[in-house]
Order: structure tokens, then sequence, then C-alpha cells
């Protein structure tokens, strides 16, 4: 099993070697020159995280490798830690169970091939581990953990991750603050409208609240339509979605369509005219000039996240699957 690694921070020295790997050196600290009496913080099964590990990593960059899966974002330091370090061992244990590994000369080969990038040596590397406070197995244990952490997204994660056109184009649309005015609707709805008379007004408001959760049982939005819209226009058949930029819908429309992607409905909307569930048949950019563009980029960023989603969701299932215990501090 790949000996545990200890984190640093970056250097203005050897830039290329923190910038390619994505992982950093740990800097020597000195509170770290004071001993430390050791305990298990926590265990995956039968393998034990250490608890000086966690505290030499929580002061380090990157603190989290693998995931902080499932601490909140605004947990410490130590539980971002501690819980990267249990799913390093979930890792582990798949890589393991997988046949994944990664042998001394692939290792070797990786960081010569890095080294050789930044026209550096390896006495070079050398003098700036020992400048740190670090080993060169520790430097290799850091290398060791981020292919194995490659490979088994190659193998487990990248399967899964499935990606259209469309759902780029509808996660530029979203992200890319210049295409919110692009941003273009074809809808249909079902109108409950007003009627002068309270009390029939009331009636209109709680049947759009009724048609609304019949659409959340399933119900199809085109035979709602014909049965209980006060528009003709909602179910005559040959009739085609009106077609709106999102920008020129009432502030409380846009605010309401703008969450929902292509099938999907709204809840009921106040209007002048009544109540209104709207039916997003699709969702486009009209600058498309402006979408080729940076989709390249829009693509990149989706699958990125696509990663991390898919990633934290396998850790989700692993977890249910090992015994993890972890000790009161």
């Amino acid at each position: 099993m790949p000996e545990q690694p200890r984190r640093t921070s970056h250097s203005s020295t050897l830039p290329f070697v923190i910038g390619l790997l994505s992982v950093a050196v740990a800097t020597a600290d000195a509170s770290n020159s004071e001993q430390l009496v050791d305990r298990v913080a926590a265990f995956v099964n039968t393998e034990p995280v250490l608890w000086s590990d966690i505290r030499k990593k929580e002061q380090k960059e990157p603190i989290v490798k693998f995931s902080s899966f499932p601490a909140p974002e605004d947990s410490s330091n130590f539980v971002r830690a501690l819980h990267d370090a249990i799913n390093r061992q979930l890792v582990l244990i798949e890589t393991e169970a997988l046949g994944i590994s990664v042998s001394d000369a692939e290792v070797d080969e990786h960081i010569n091939n890095l080294l050789a990038r930044g026209s550096n040596t390896m006495e070079q590397l050398k003098v700036y581990l020992d400048d740190k406070g670090l080993s060169l197995a520790d430097y290799r244990g850091d290398i060791r953990d981020m292919m194995l952490f490659m490979r088994f997204r190659g193998r487990v994660i990248l399967p899964q991750i499935k990606i259209t056109d469309a759902d780029v184009e509808e996660y530029y649309l979203r992200h890319f603050g210049t295409a919110k005015s692009a941003i273009k609707l074809e809808l249909r709805r079902i109108l409950f409208r007003r009627e002068d008379d309270p009390l029939i007004d009331q009636k209109k408001r709680e049947l759009a609240a009724e048609v609304y959760k019949k659409l959340q049982g399933g119900y199809r939005f085109d035979e709602l339509a014909t049965t209980f819209s006060d528009d003709a226009s909602s179910f005559e058949q040959d009739e085609s979605a009106d077609s709106y930029f999102l920008k020129d819908l009432s502030q409380d429309i846009r605010k309401e369509l703008d969450k929902l992607k292509a099938g999907e409905f709204s809840k009921p909307i106040e209007t002048s005219l009544g109540w209104i569930i709207f039916f997003v048949d699709k969702r486009s950019n009209a600058s498309s000039a402006e979408f080729l563009a940076n989709k390249e980029k829009a693509e990149e960023q989706l699958r990125r996240r696509e990663i991390l989603r898919k990633t934290d969701q396998w850790f989700e299932r692993k977890r249910q699957t090992v015994q993890i215990k972890i000790l009161p501090n």
C-alpha cells in the first residue's frame, strides 16, 4: 500500500512542479518541531487514519486532494482533512480490488518527465525538497497518490460522464453572464384567468394549485391544458409554442423560468391575467456565434463539475459498504 504522503505549500522554487502536479509539497512549520503524541483519528475497516497525519495535512495546501465529502463547505480544516484522508483509503480499497496500481518505475518516469519539461534536474528537486524539510519519499508518495487517483477516475468515474451538446448549451446559458440576454424560450401555458367575483377568483387560484400537483404527479401538460386552461391557444393542436427572450419577460416570470430546463414546468405564477403554469418546450441561445466561441470552455467546466459530482456520489455509495469509525478528538 502506498505510504501516507505529507503536504506542503507553494514556493517560487521549481514552480513548474507545483503547476503540473496539482499537488503541493509541505512546508516545514515551526510548530511542527514540537513532539507529537500520535493516536488514531479514524478507522476505515481495520486501516487506521493517524491523528498526526491529519494535523500536518490541515496546515498545508491543498488540504483536500481526493474529496472532503461529506464535510460541509464551512467545516474546519481538520474535519476536511480527516474526510479527505478517509476517502483516500476508500480509493485505495477500490483500486486494490480492481487491480489498479502504480509501479515505482512509473512514478520515476512521471517525475523525470516533469523535470524535463521544466529543464530541471533531480538534484535541483532534492535541494528544493530538502529546503522544505521533505524527503524524496514524501514527494514520490504525492505523485503515486495523484497517479492512482487519476487511474481510478479513468476506470470508475469517467465512463459515467455523458455530456451532450444540449447539456453544454444549457450550462453556458446559466453560467456565462453575457449570454443571459440571449436566452430564448419556447413556452406553452395553462392560464387560470382572473374573474371579477372574488369567490370565483379564489377558486381559480386553488384550481391552479391542484393542476400543479397533477403535473408533479406525472400528468401530461398538454392533457391538463386541454382540460383546464382558459387560453384556447394552450390546447389547439396546430398551435406552436410562443417564443420569448427571457430578458423581455416580467421579473416574476423571469425569476421562475430562468430555473427551468426544456421539458420542465413552473409553479403557478400570479400575473395581471391570472395564474399561469408555463411549460418550457425549448431553451436556446439566440447568439450562436457567441456560444460557439465559448463552447469548448463551457464544456470543459461542465465536465470538471460532473467529474467532481460523480466522484462524490461514488464516495457516498462506497461509505455505505465499509466500516468507518471516527474517534473523538
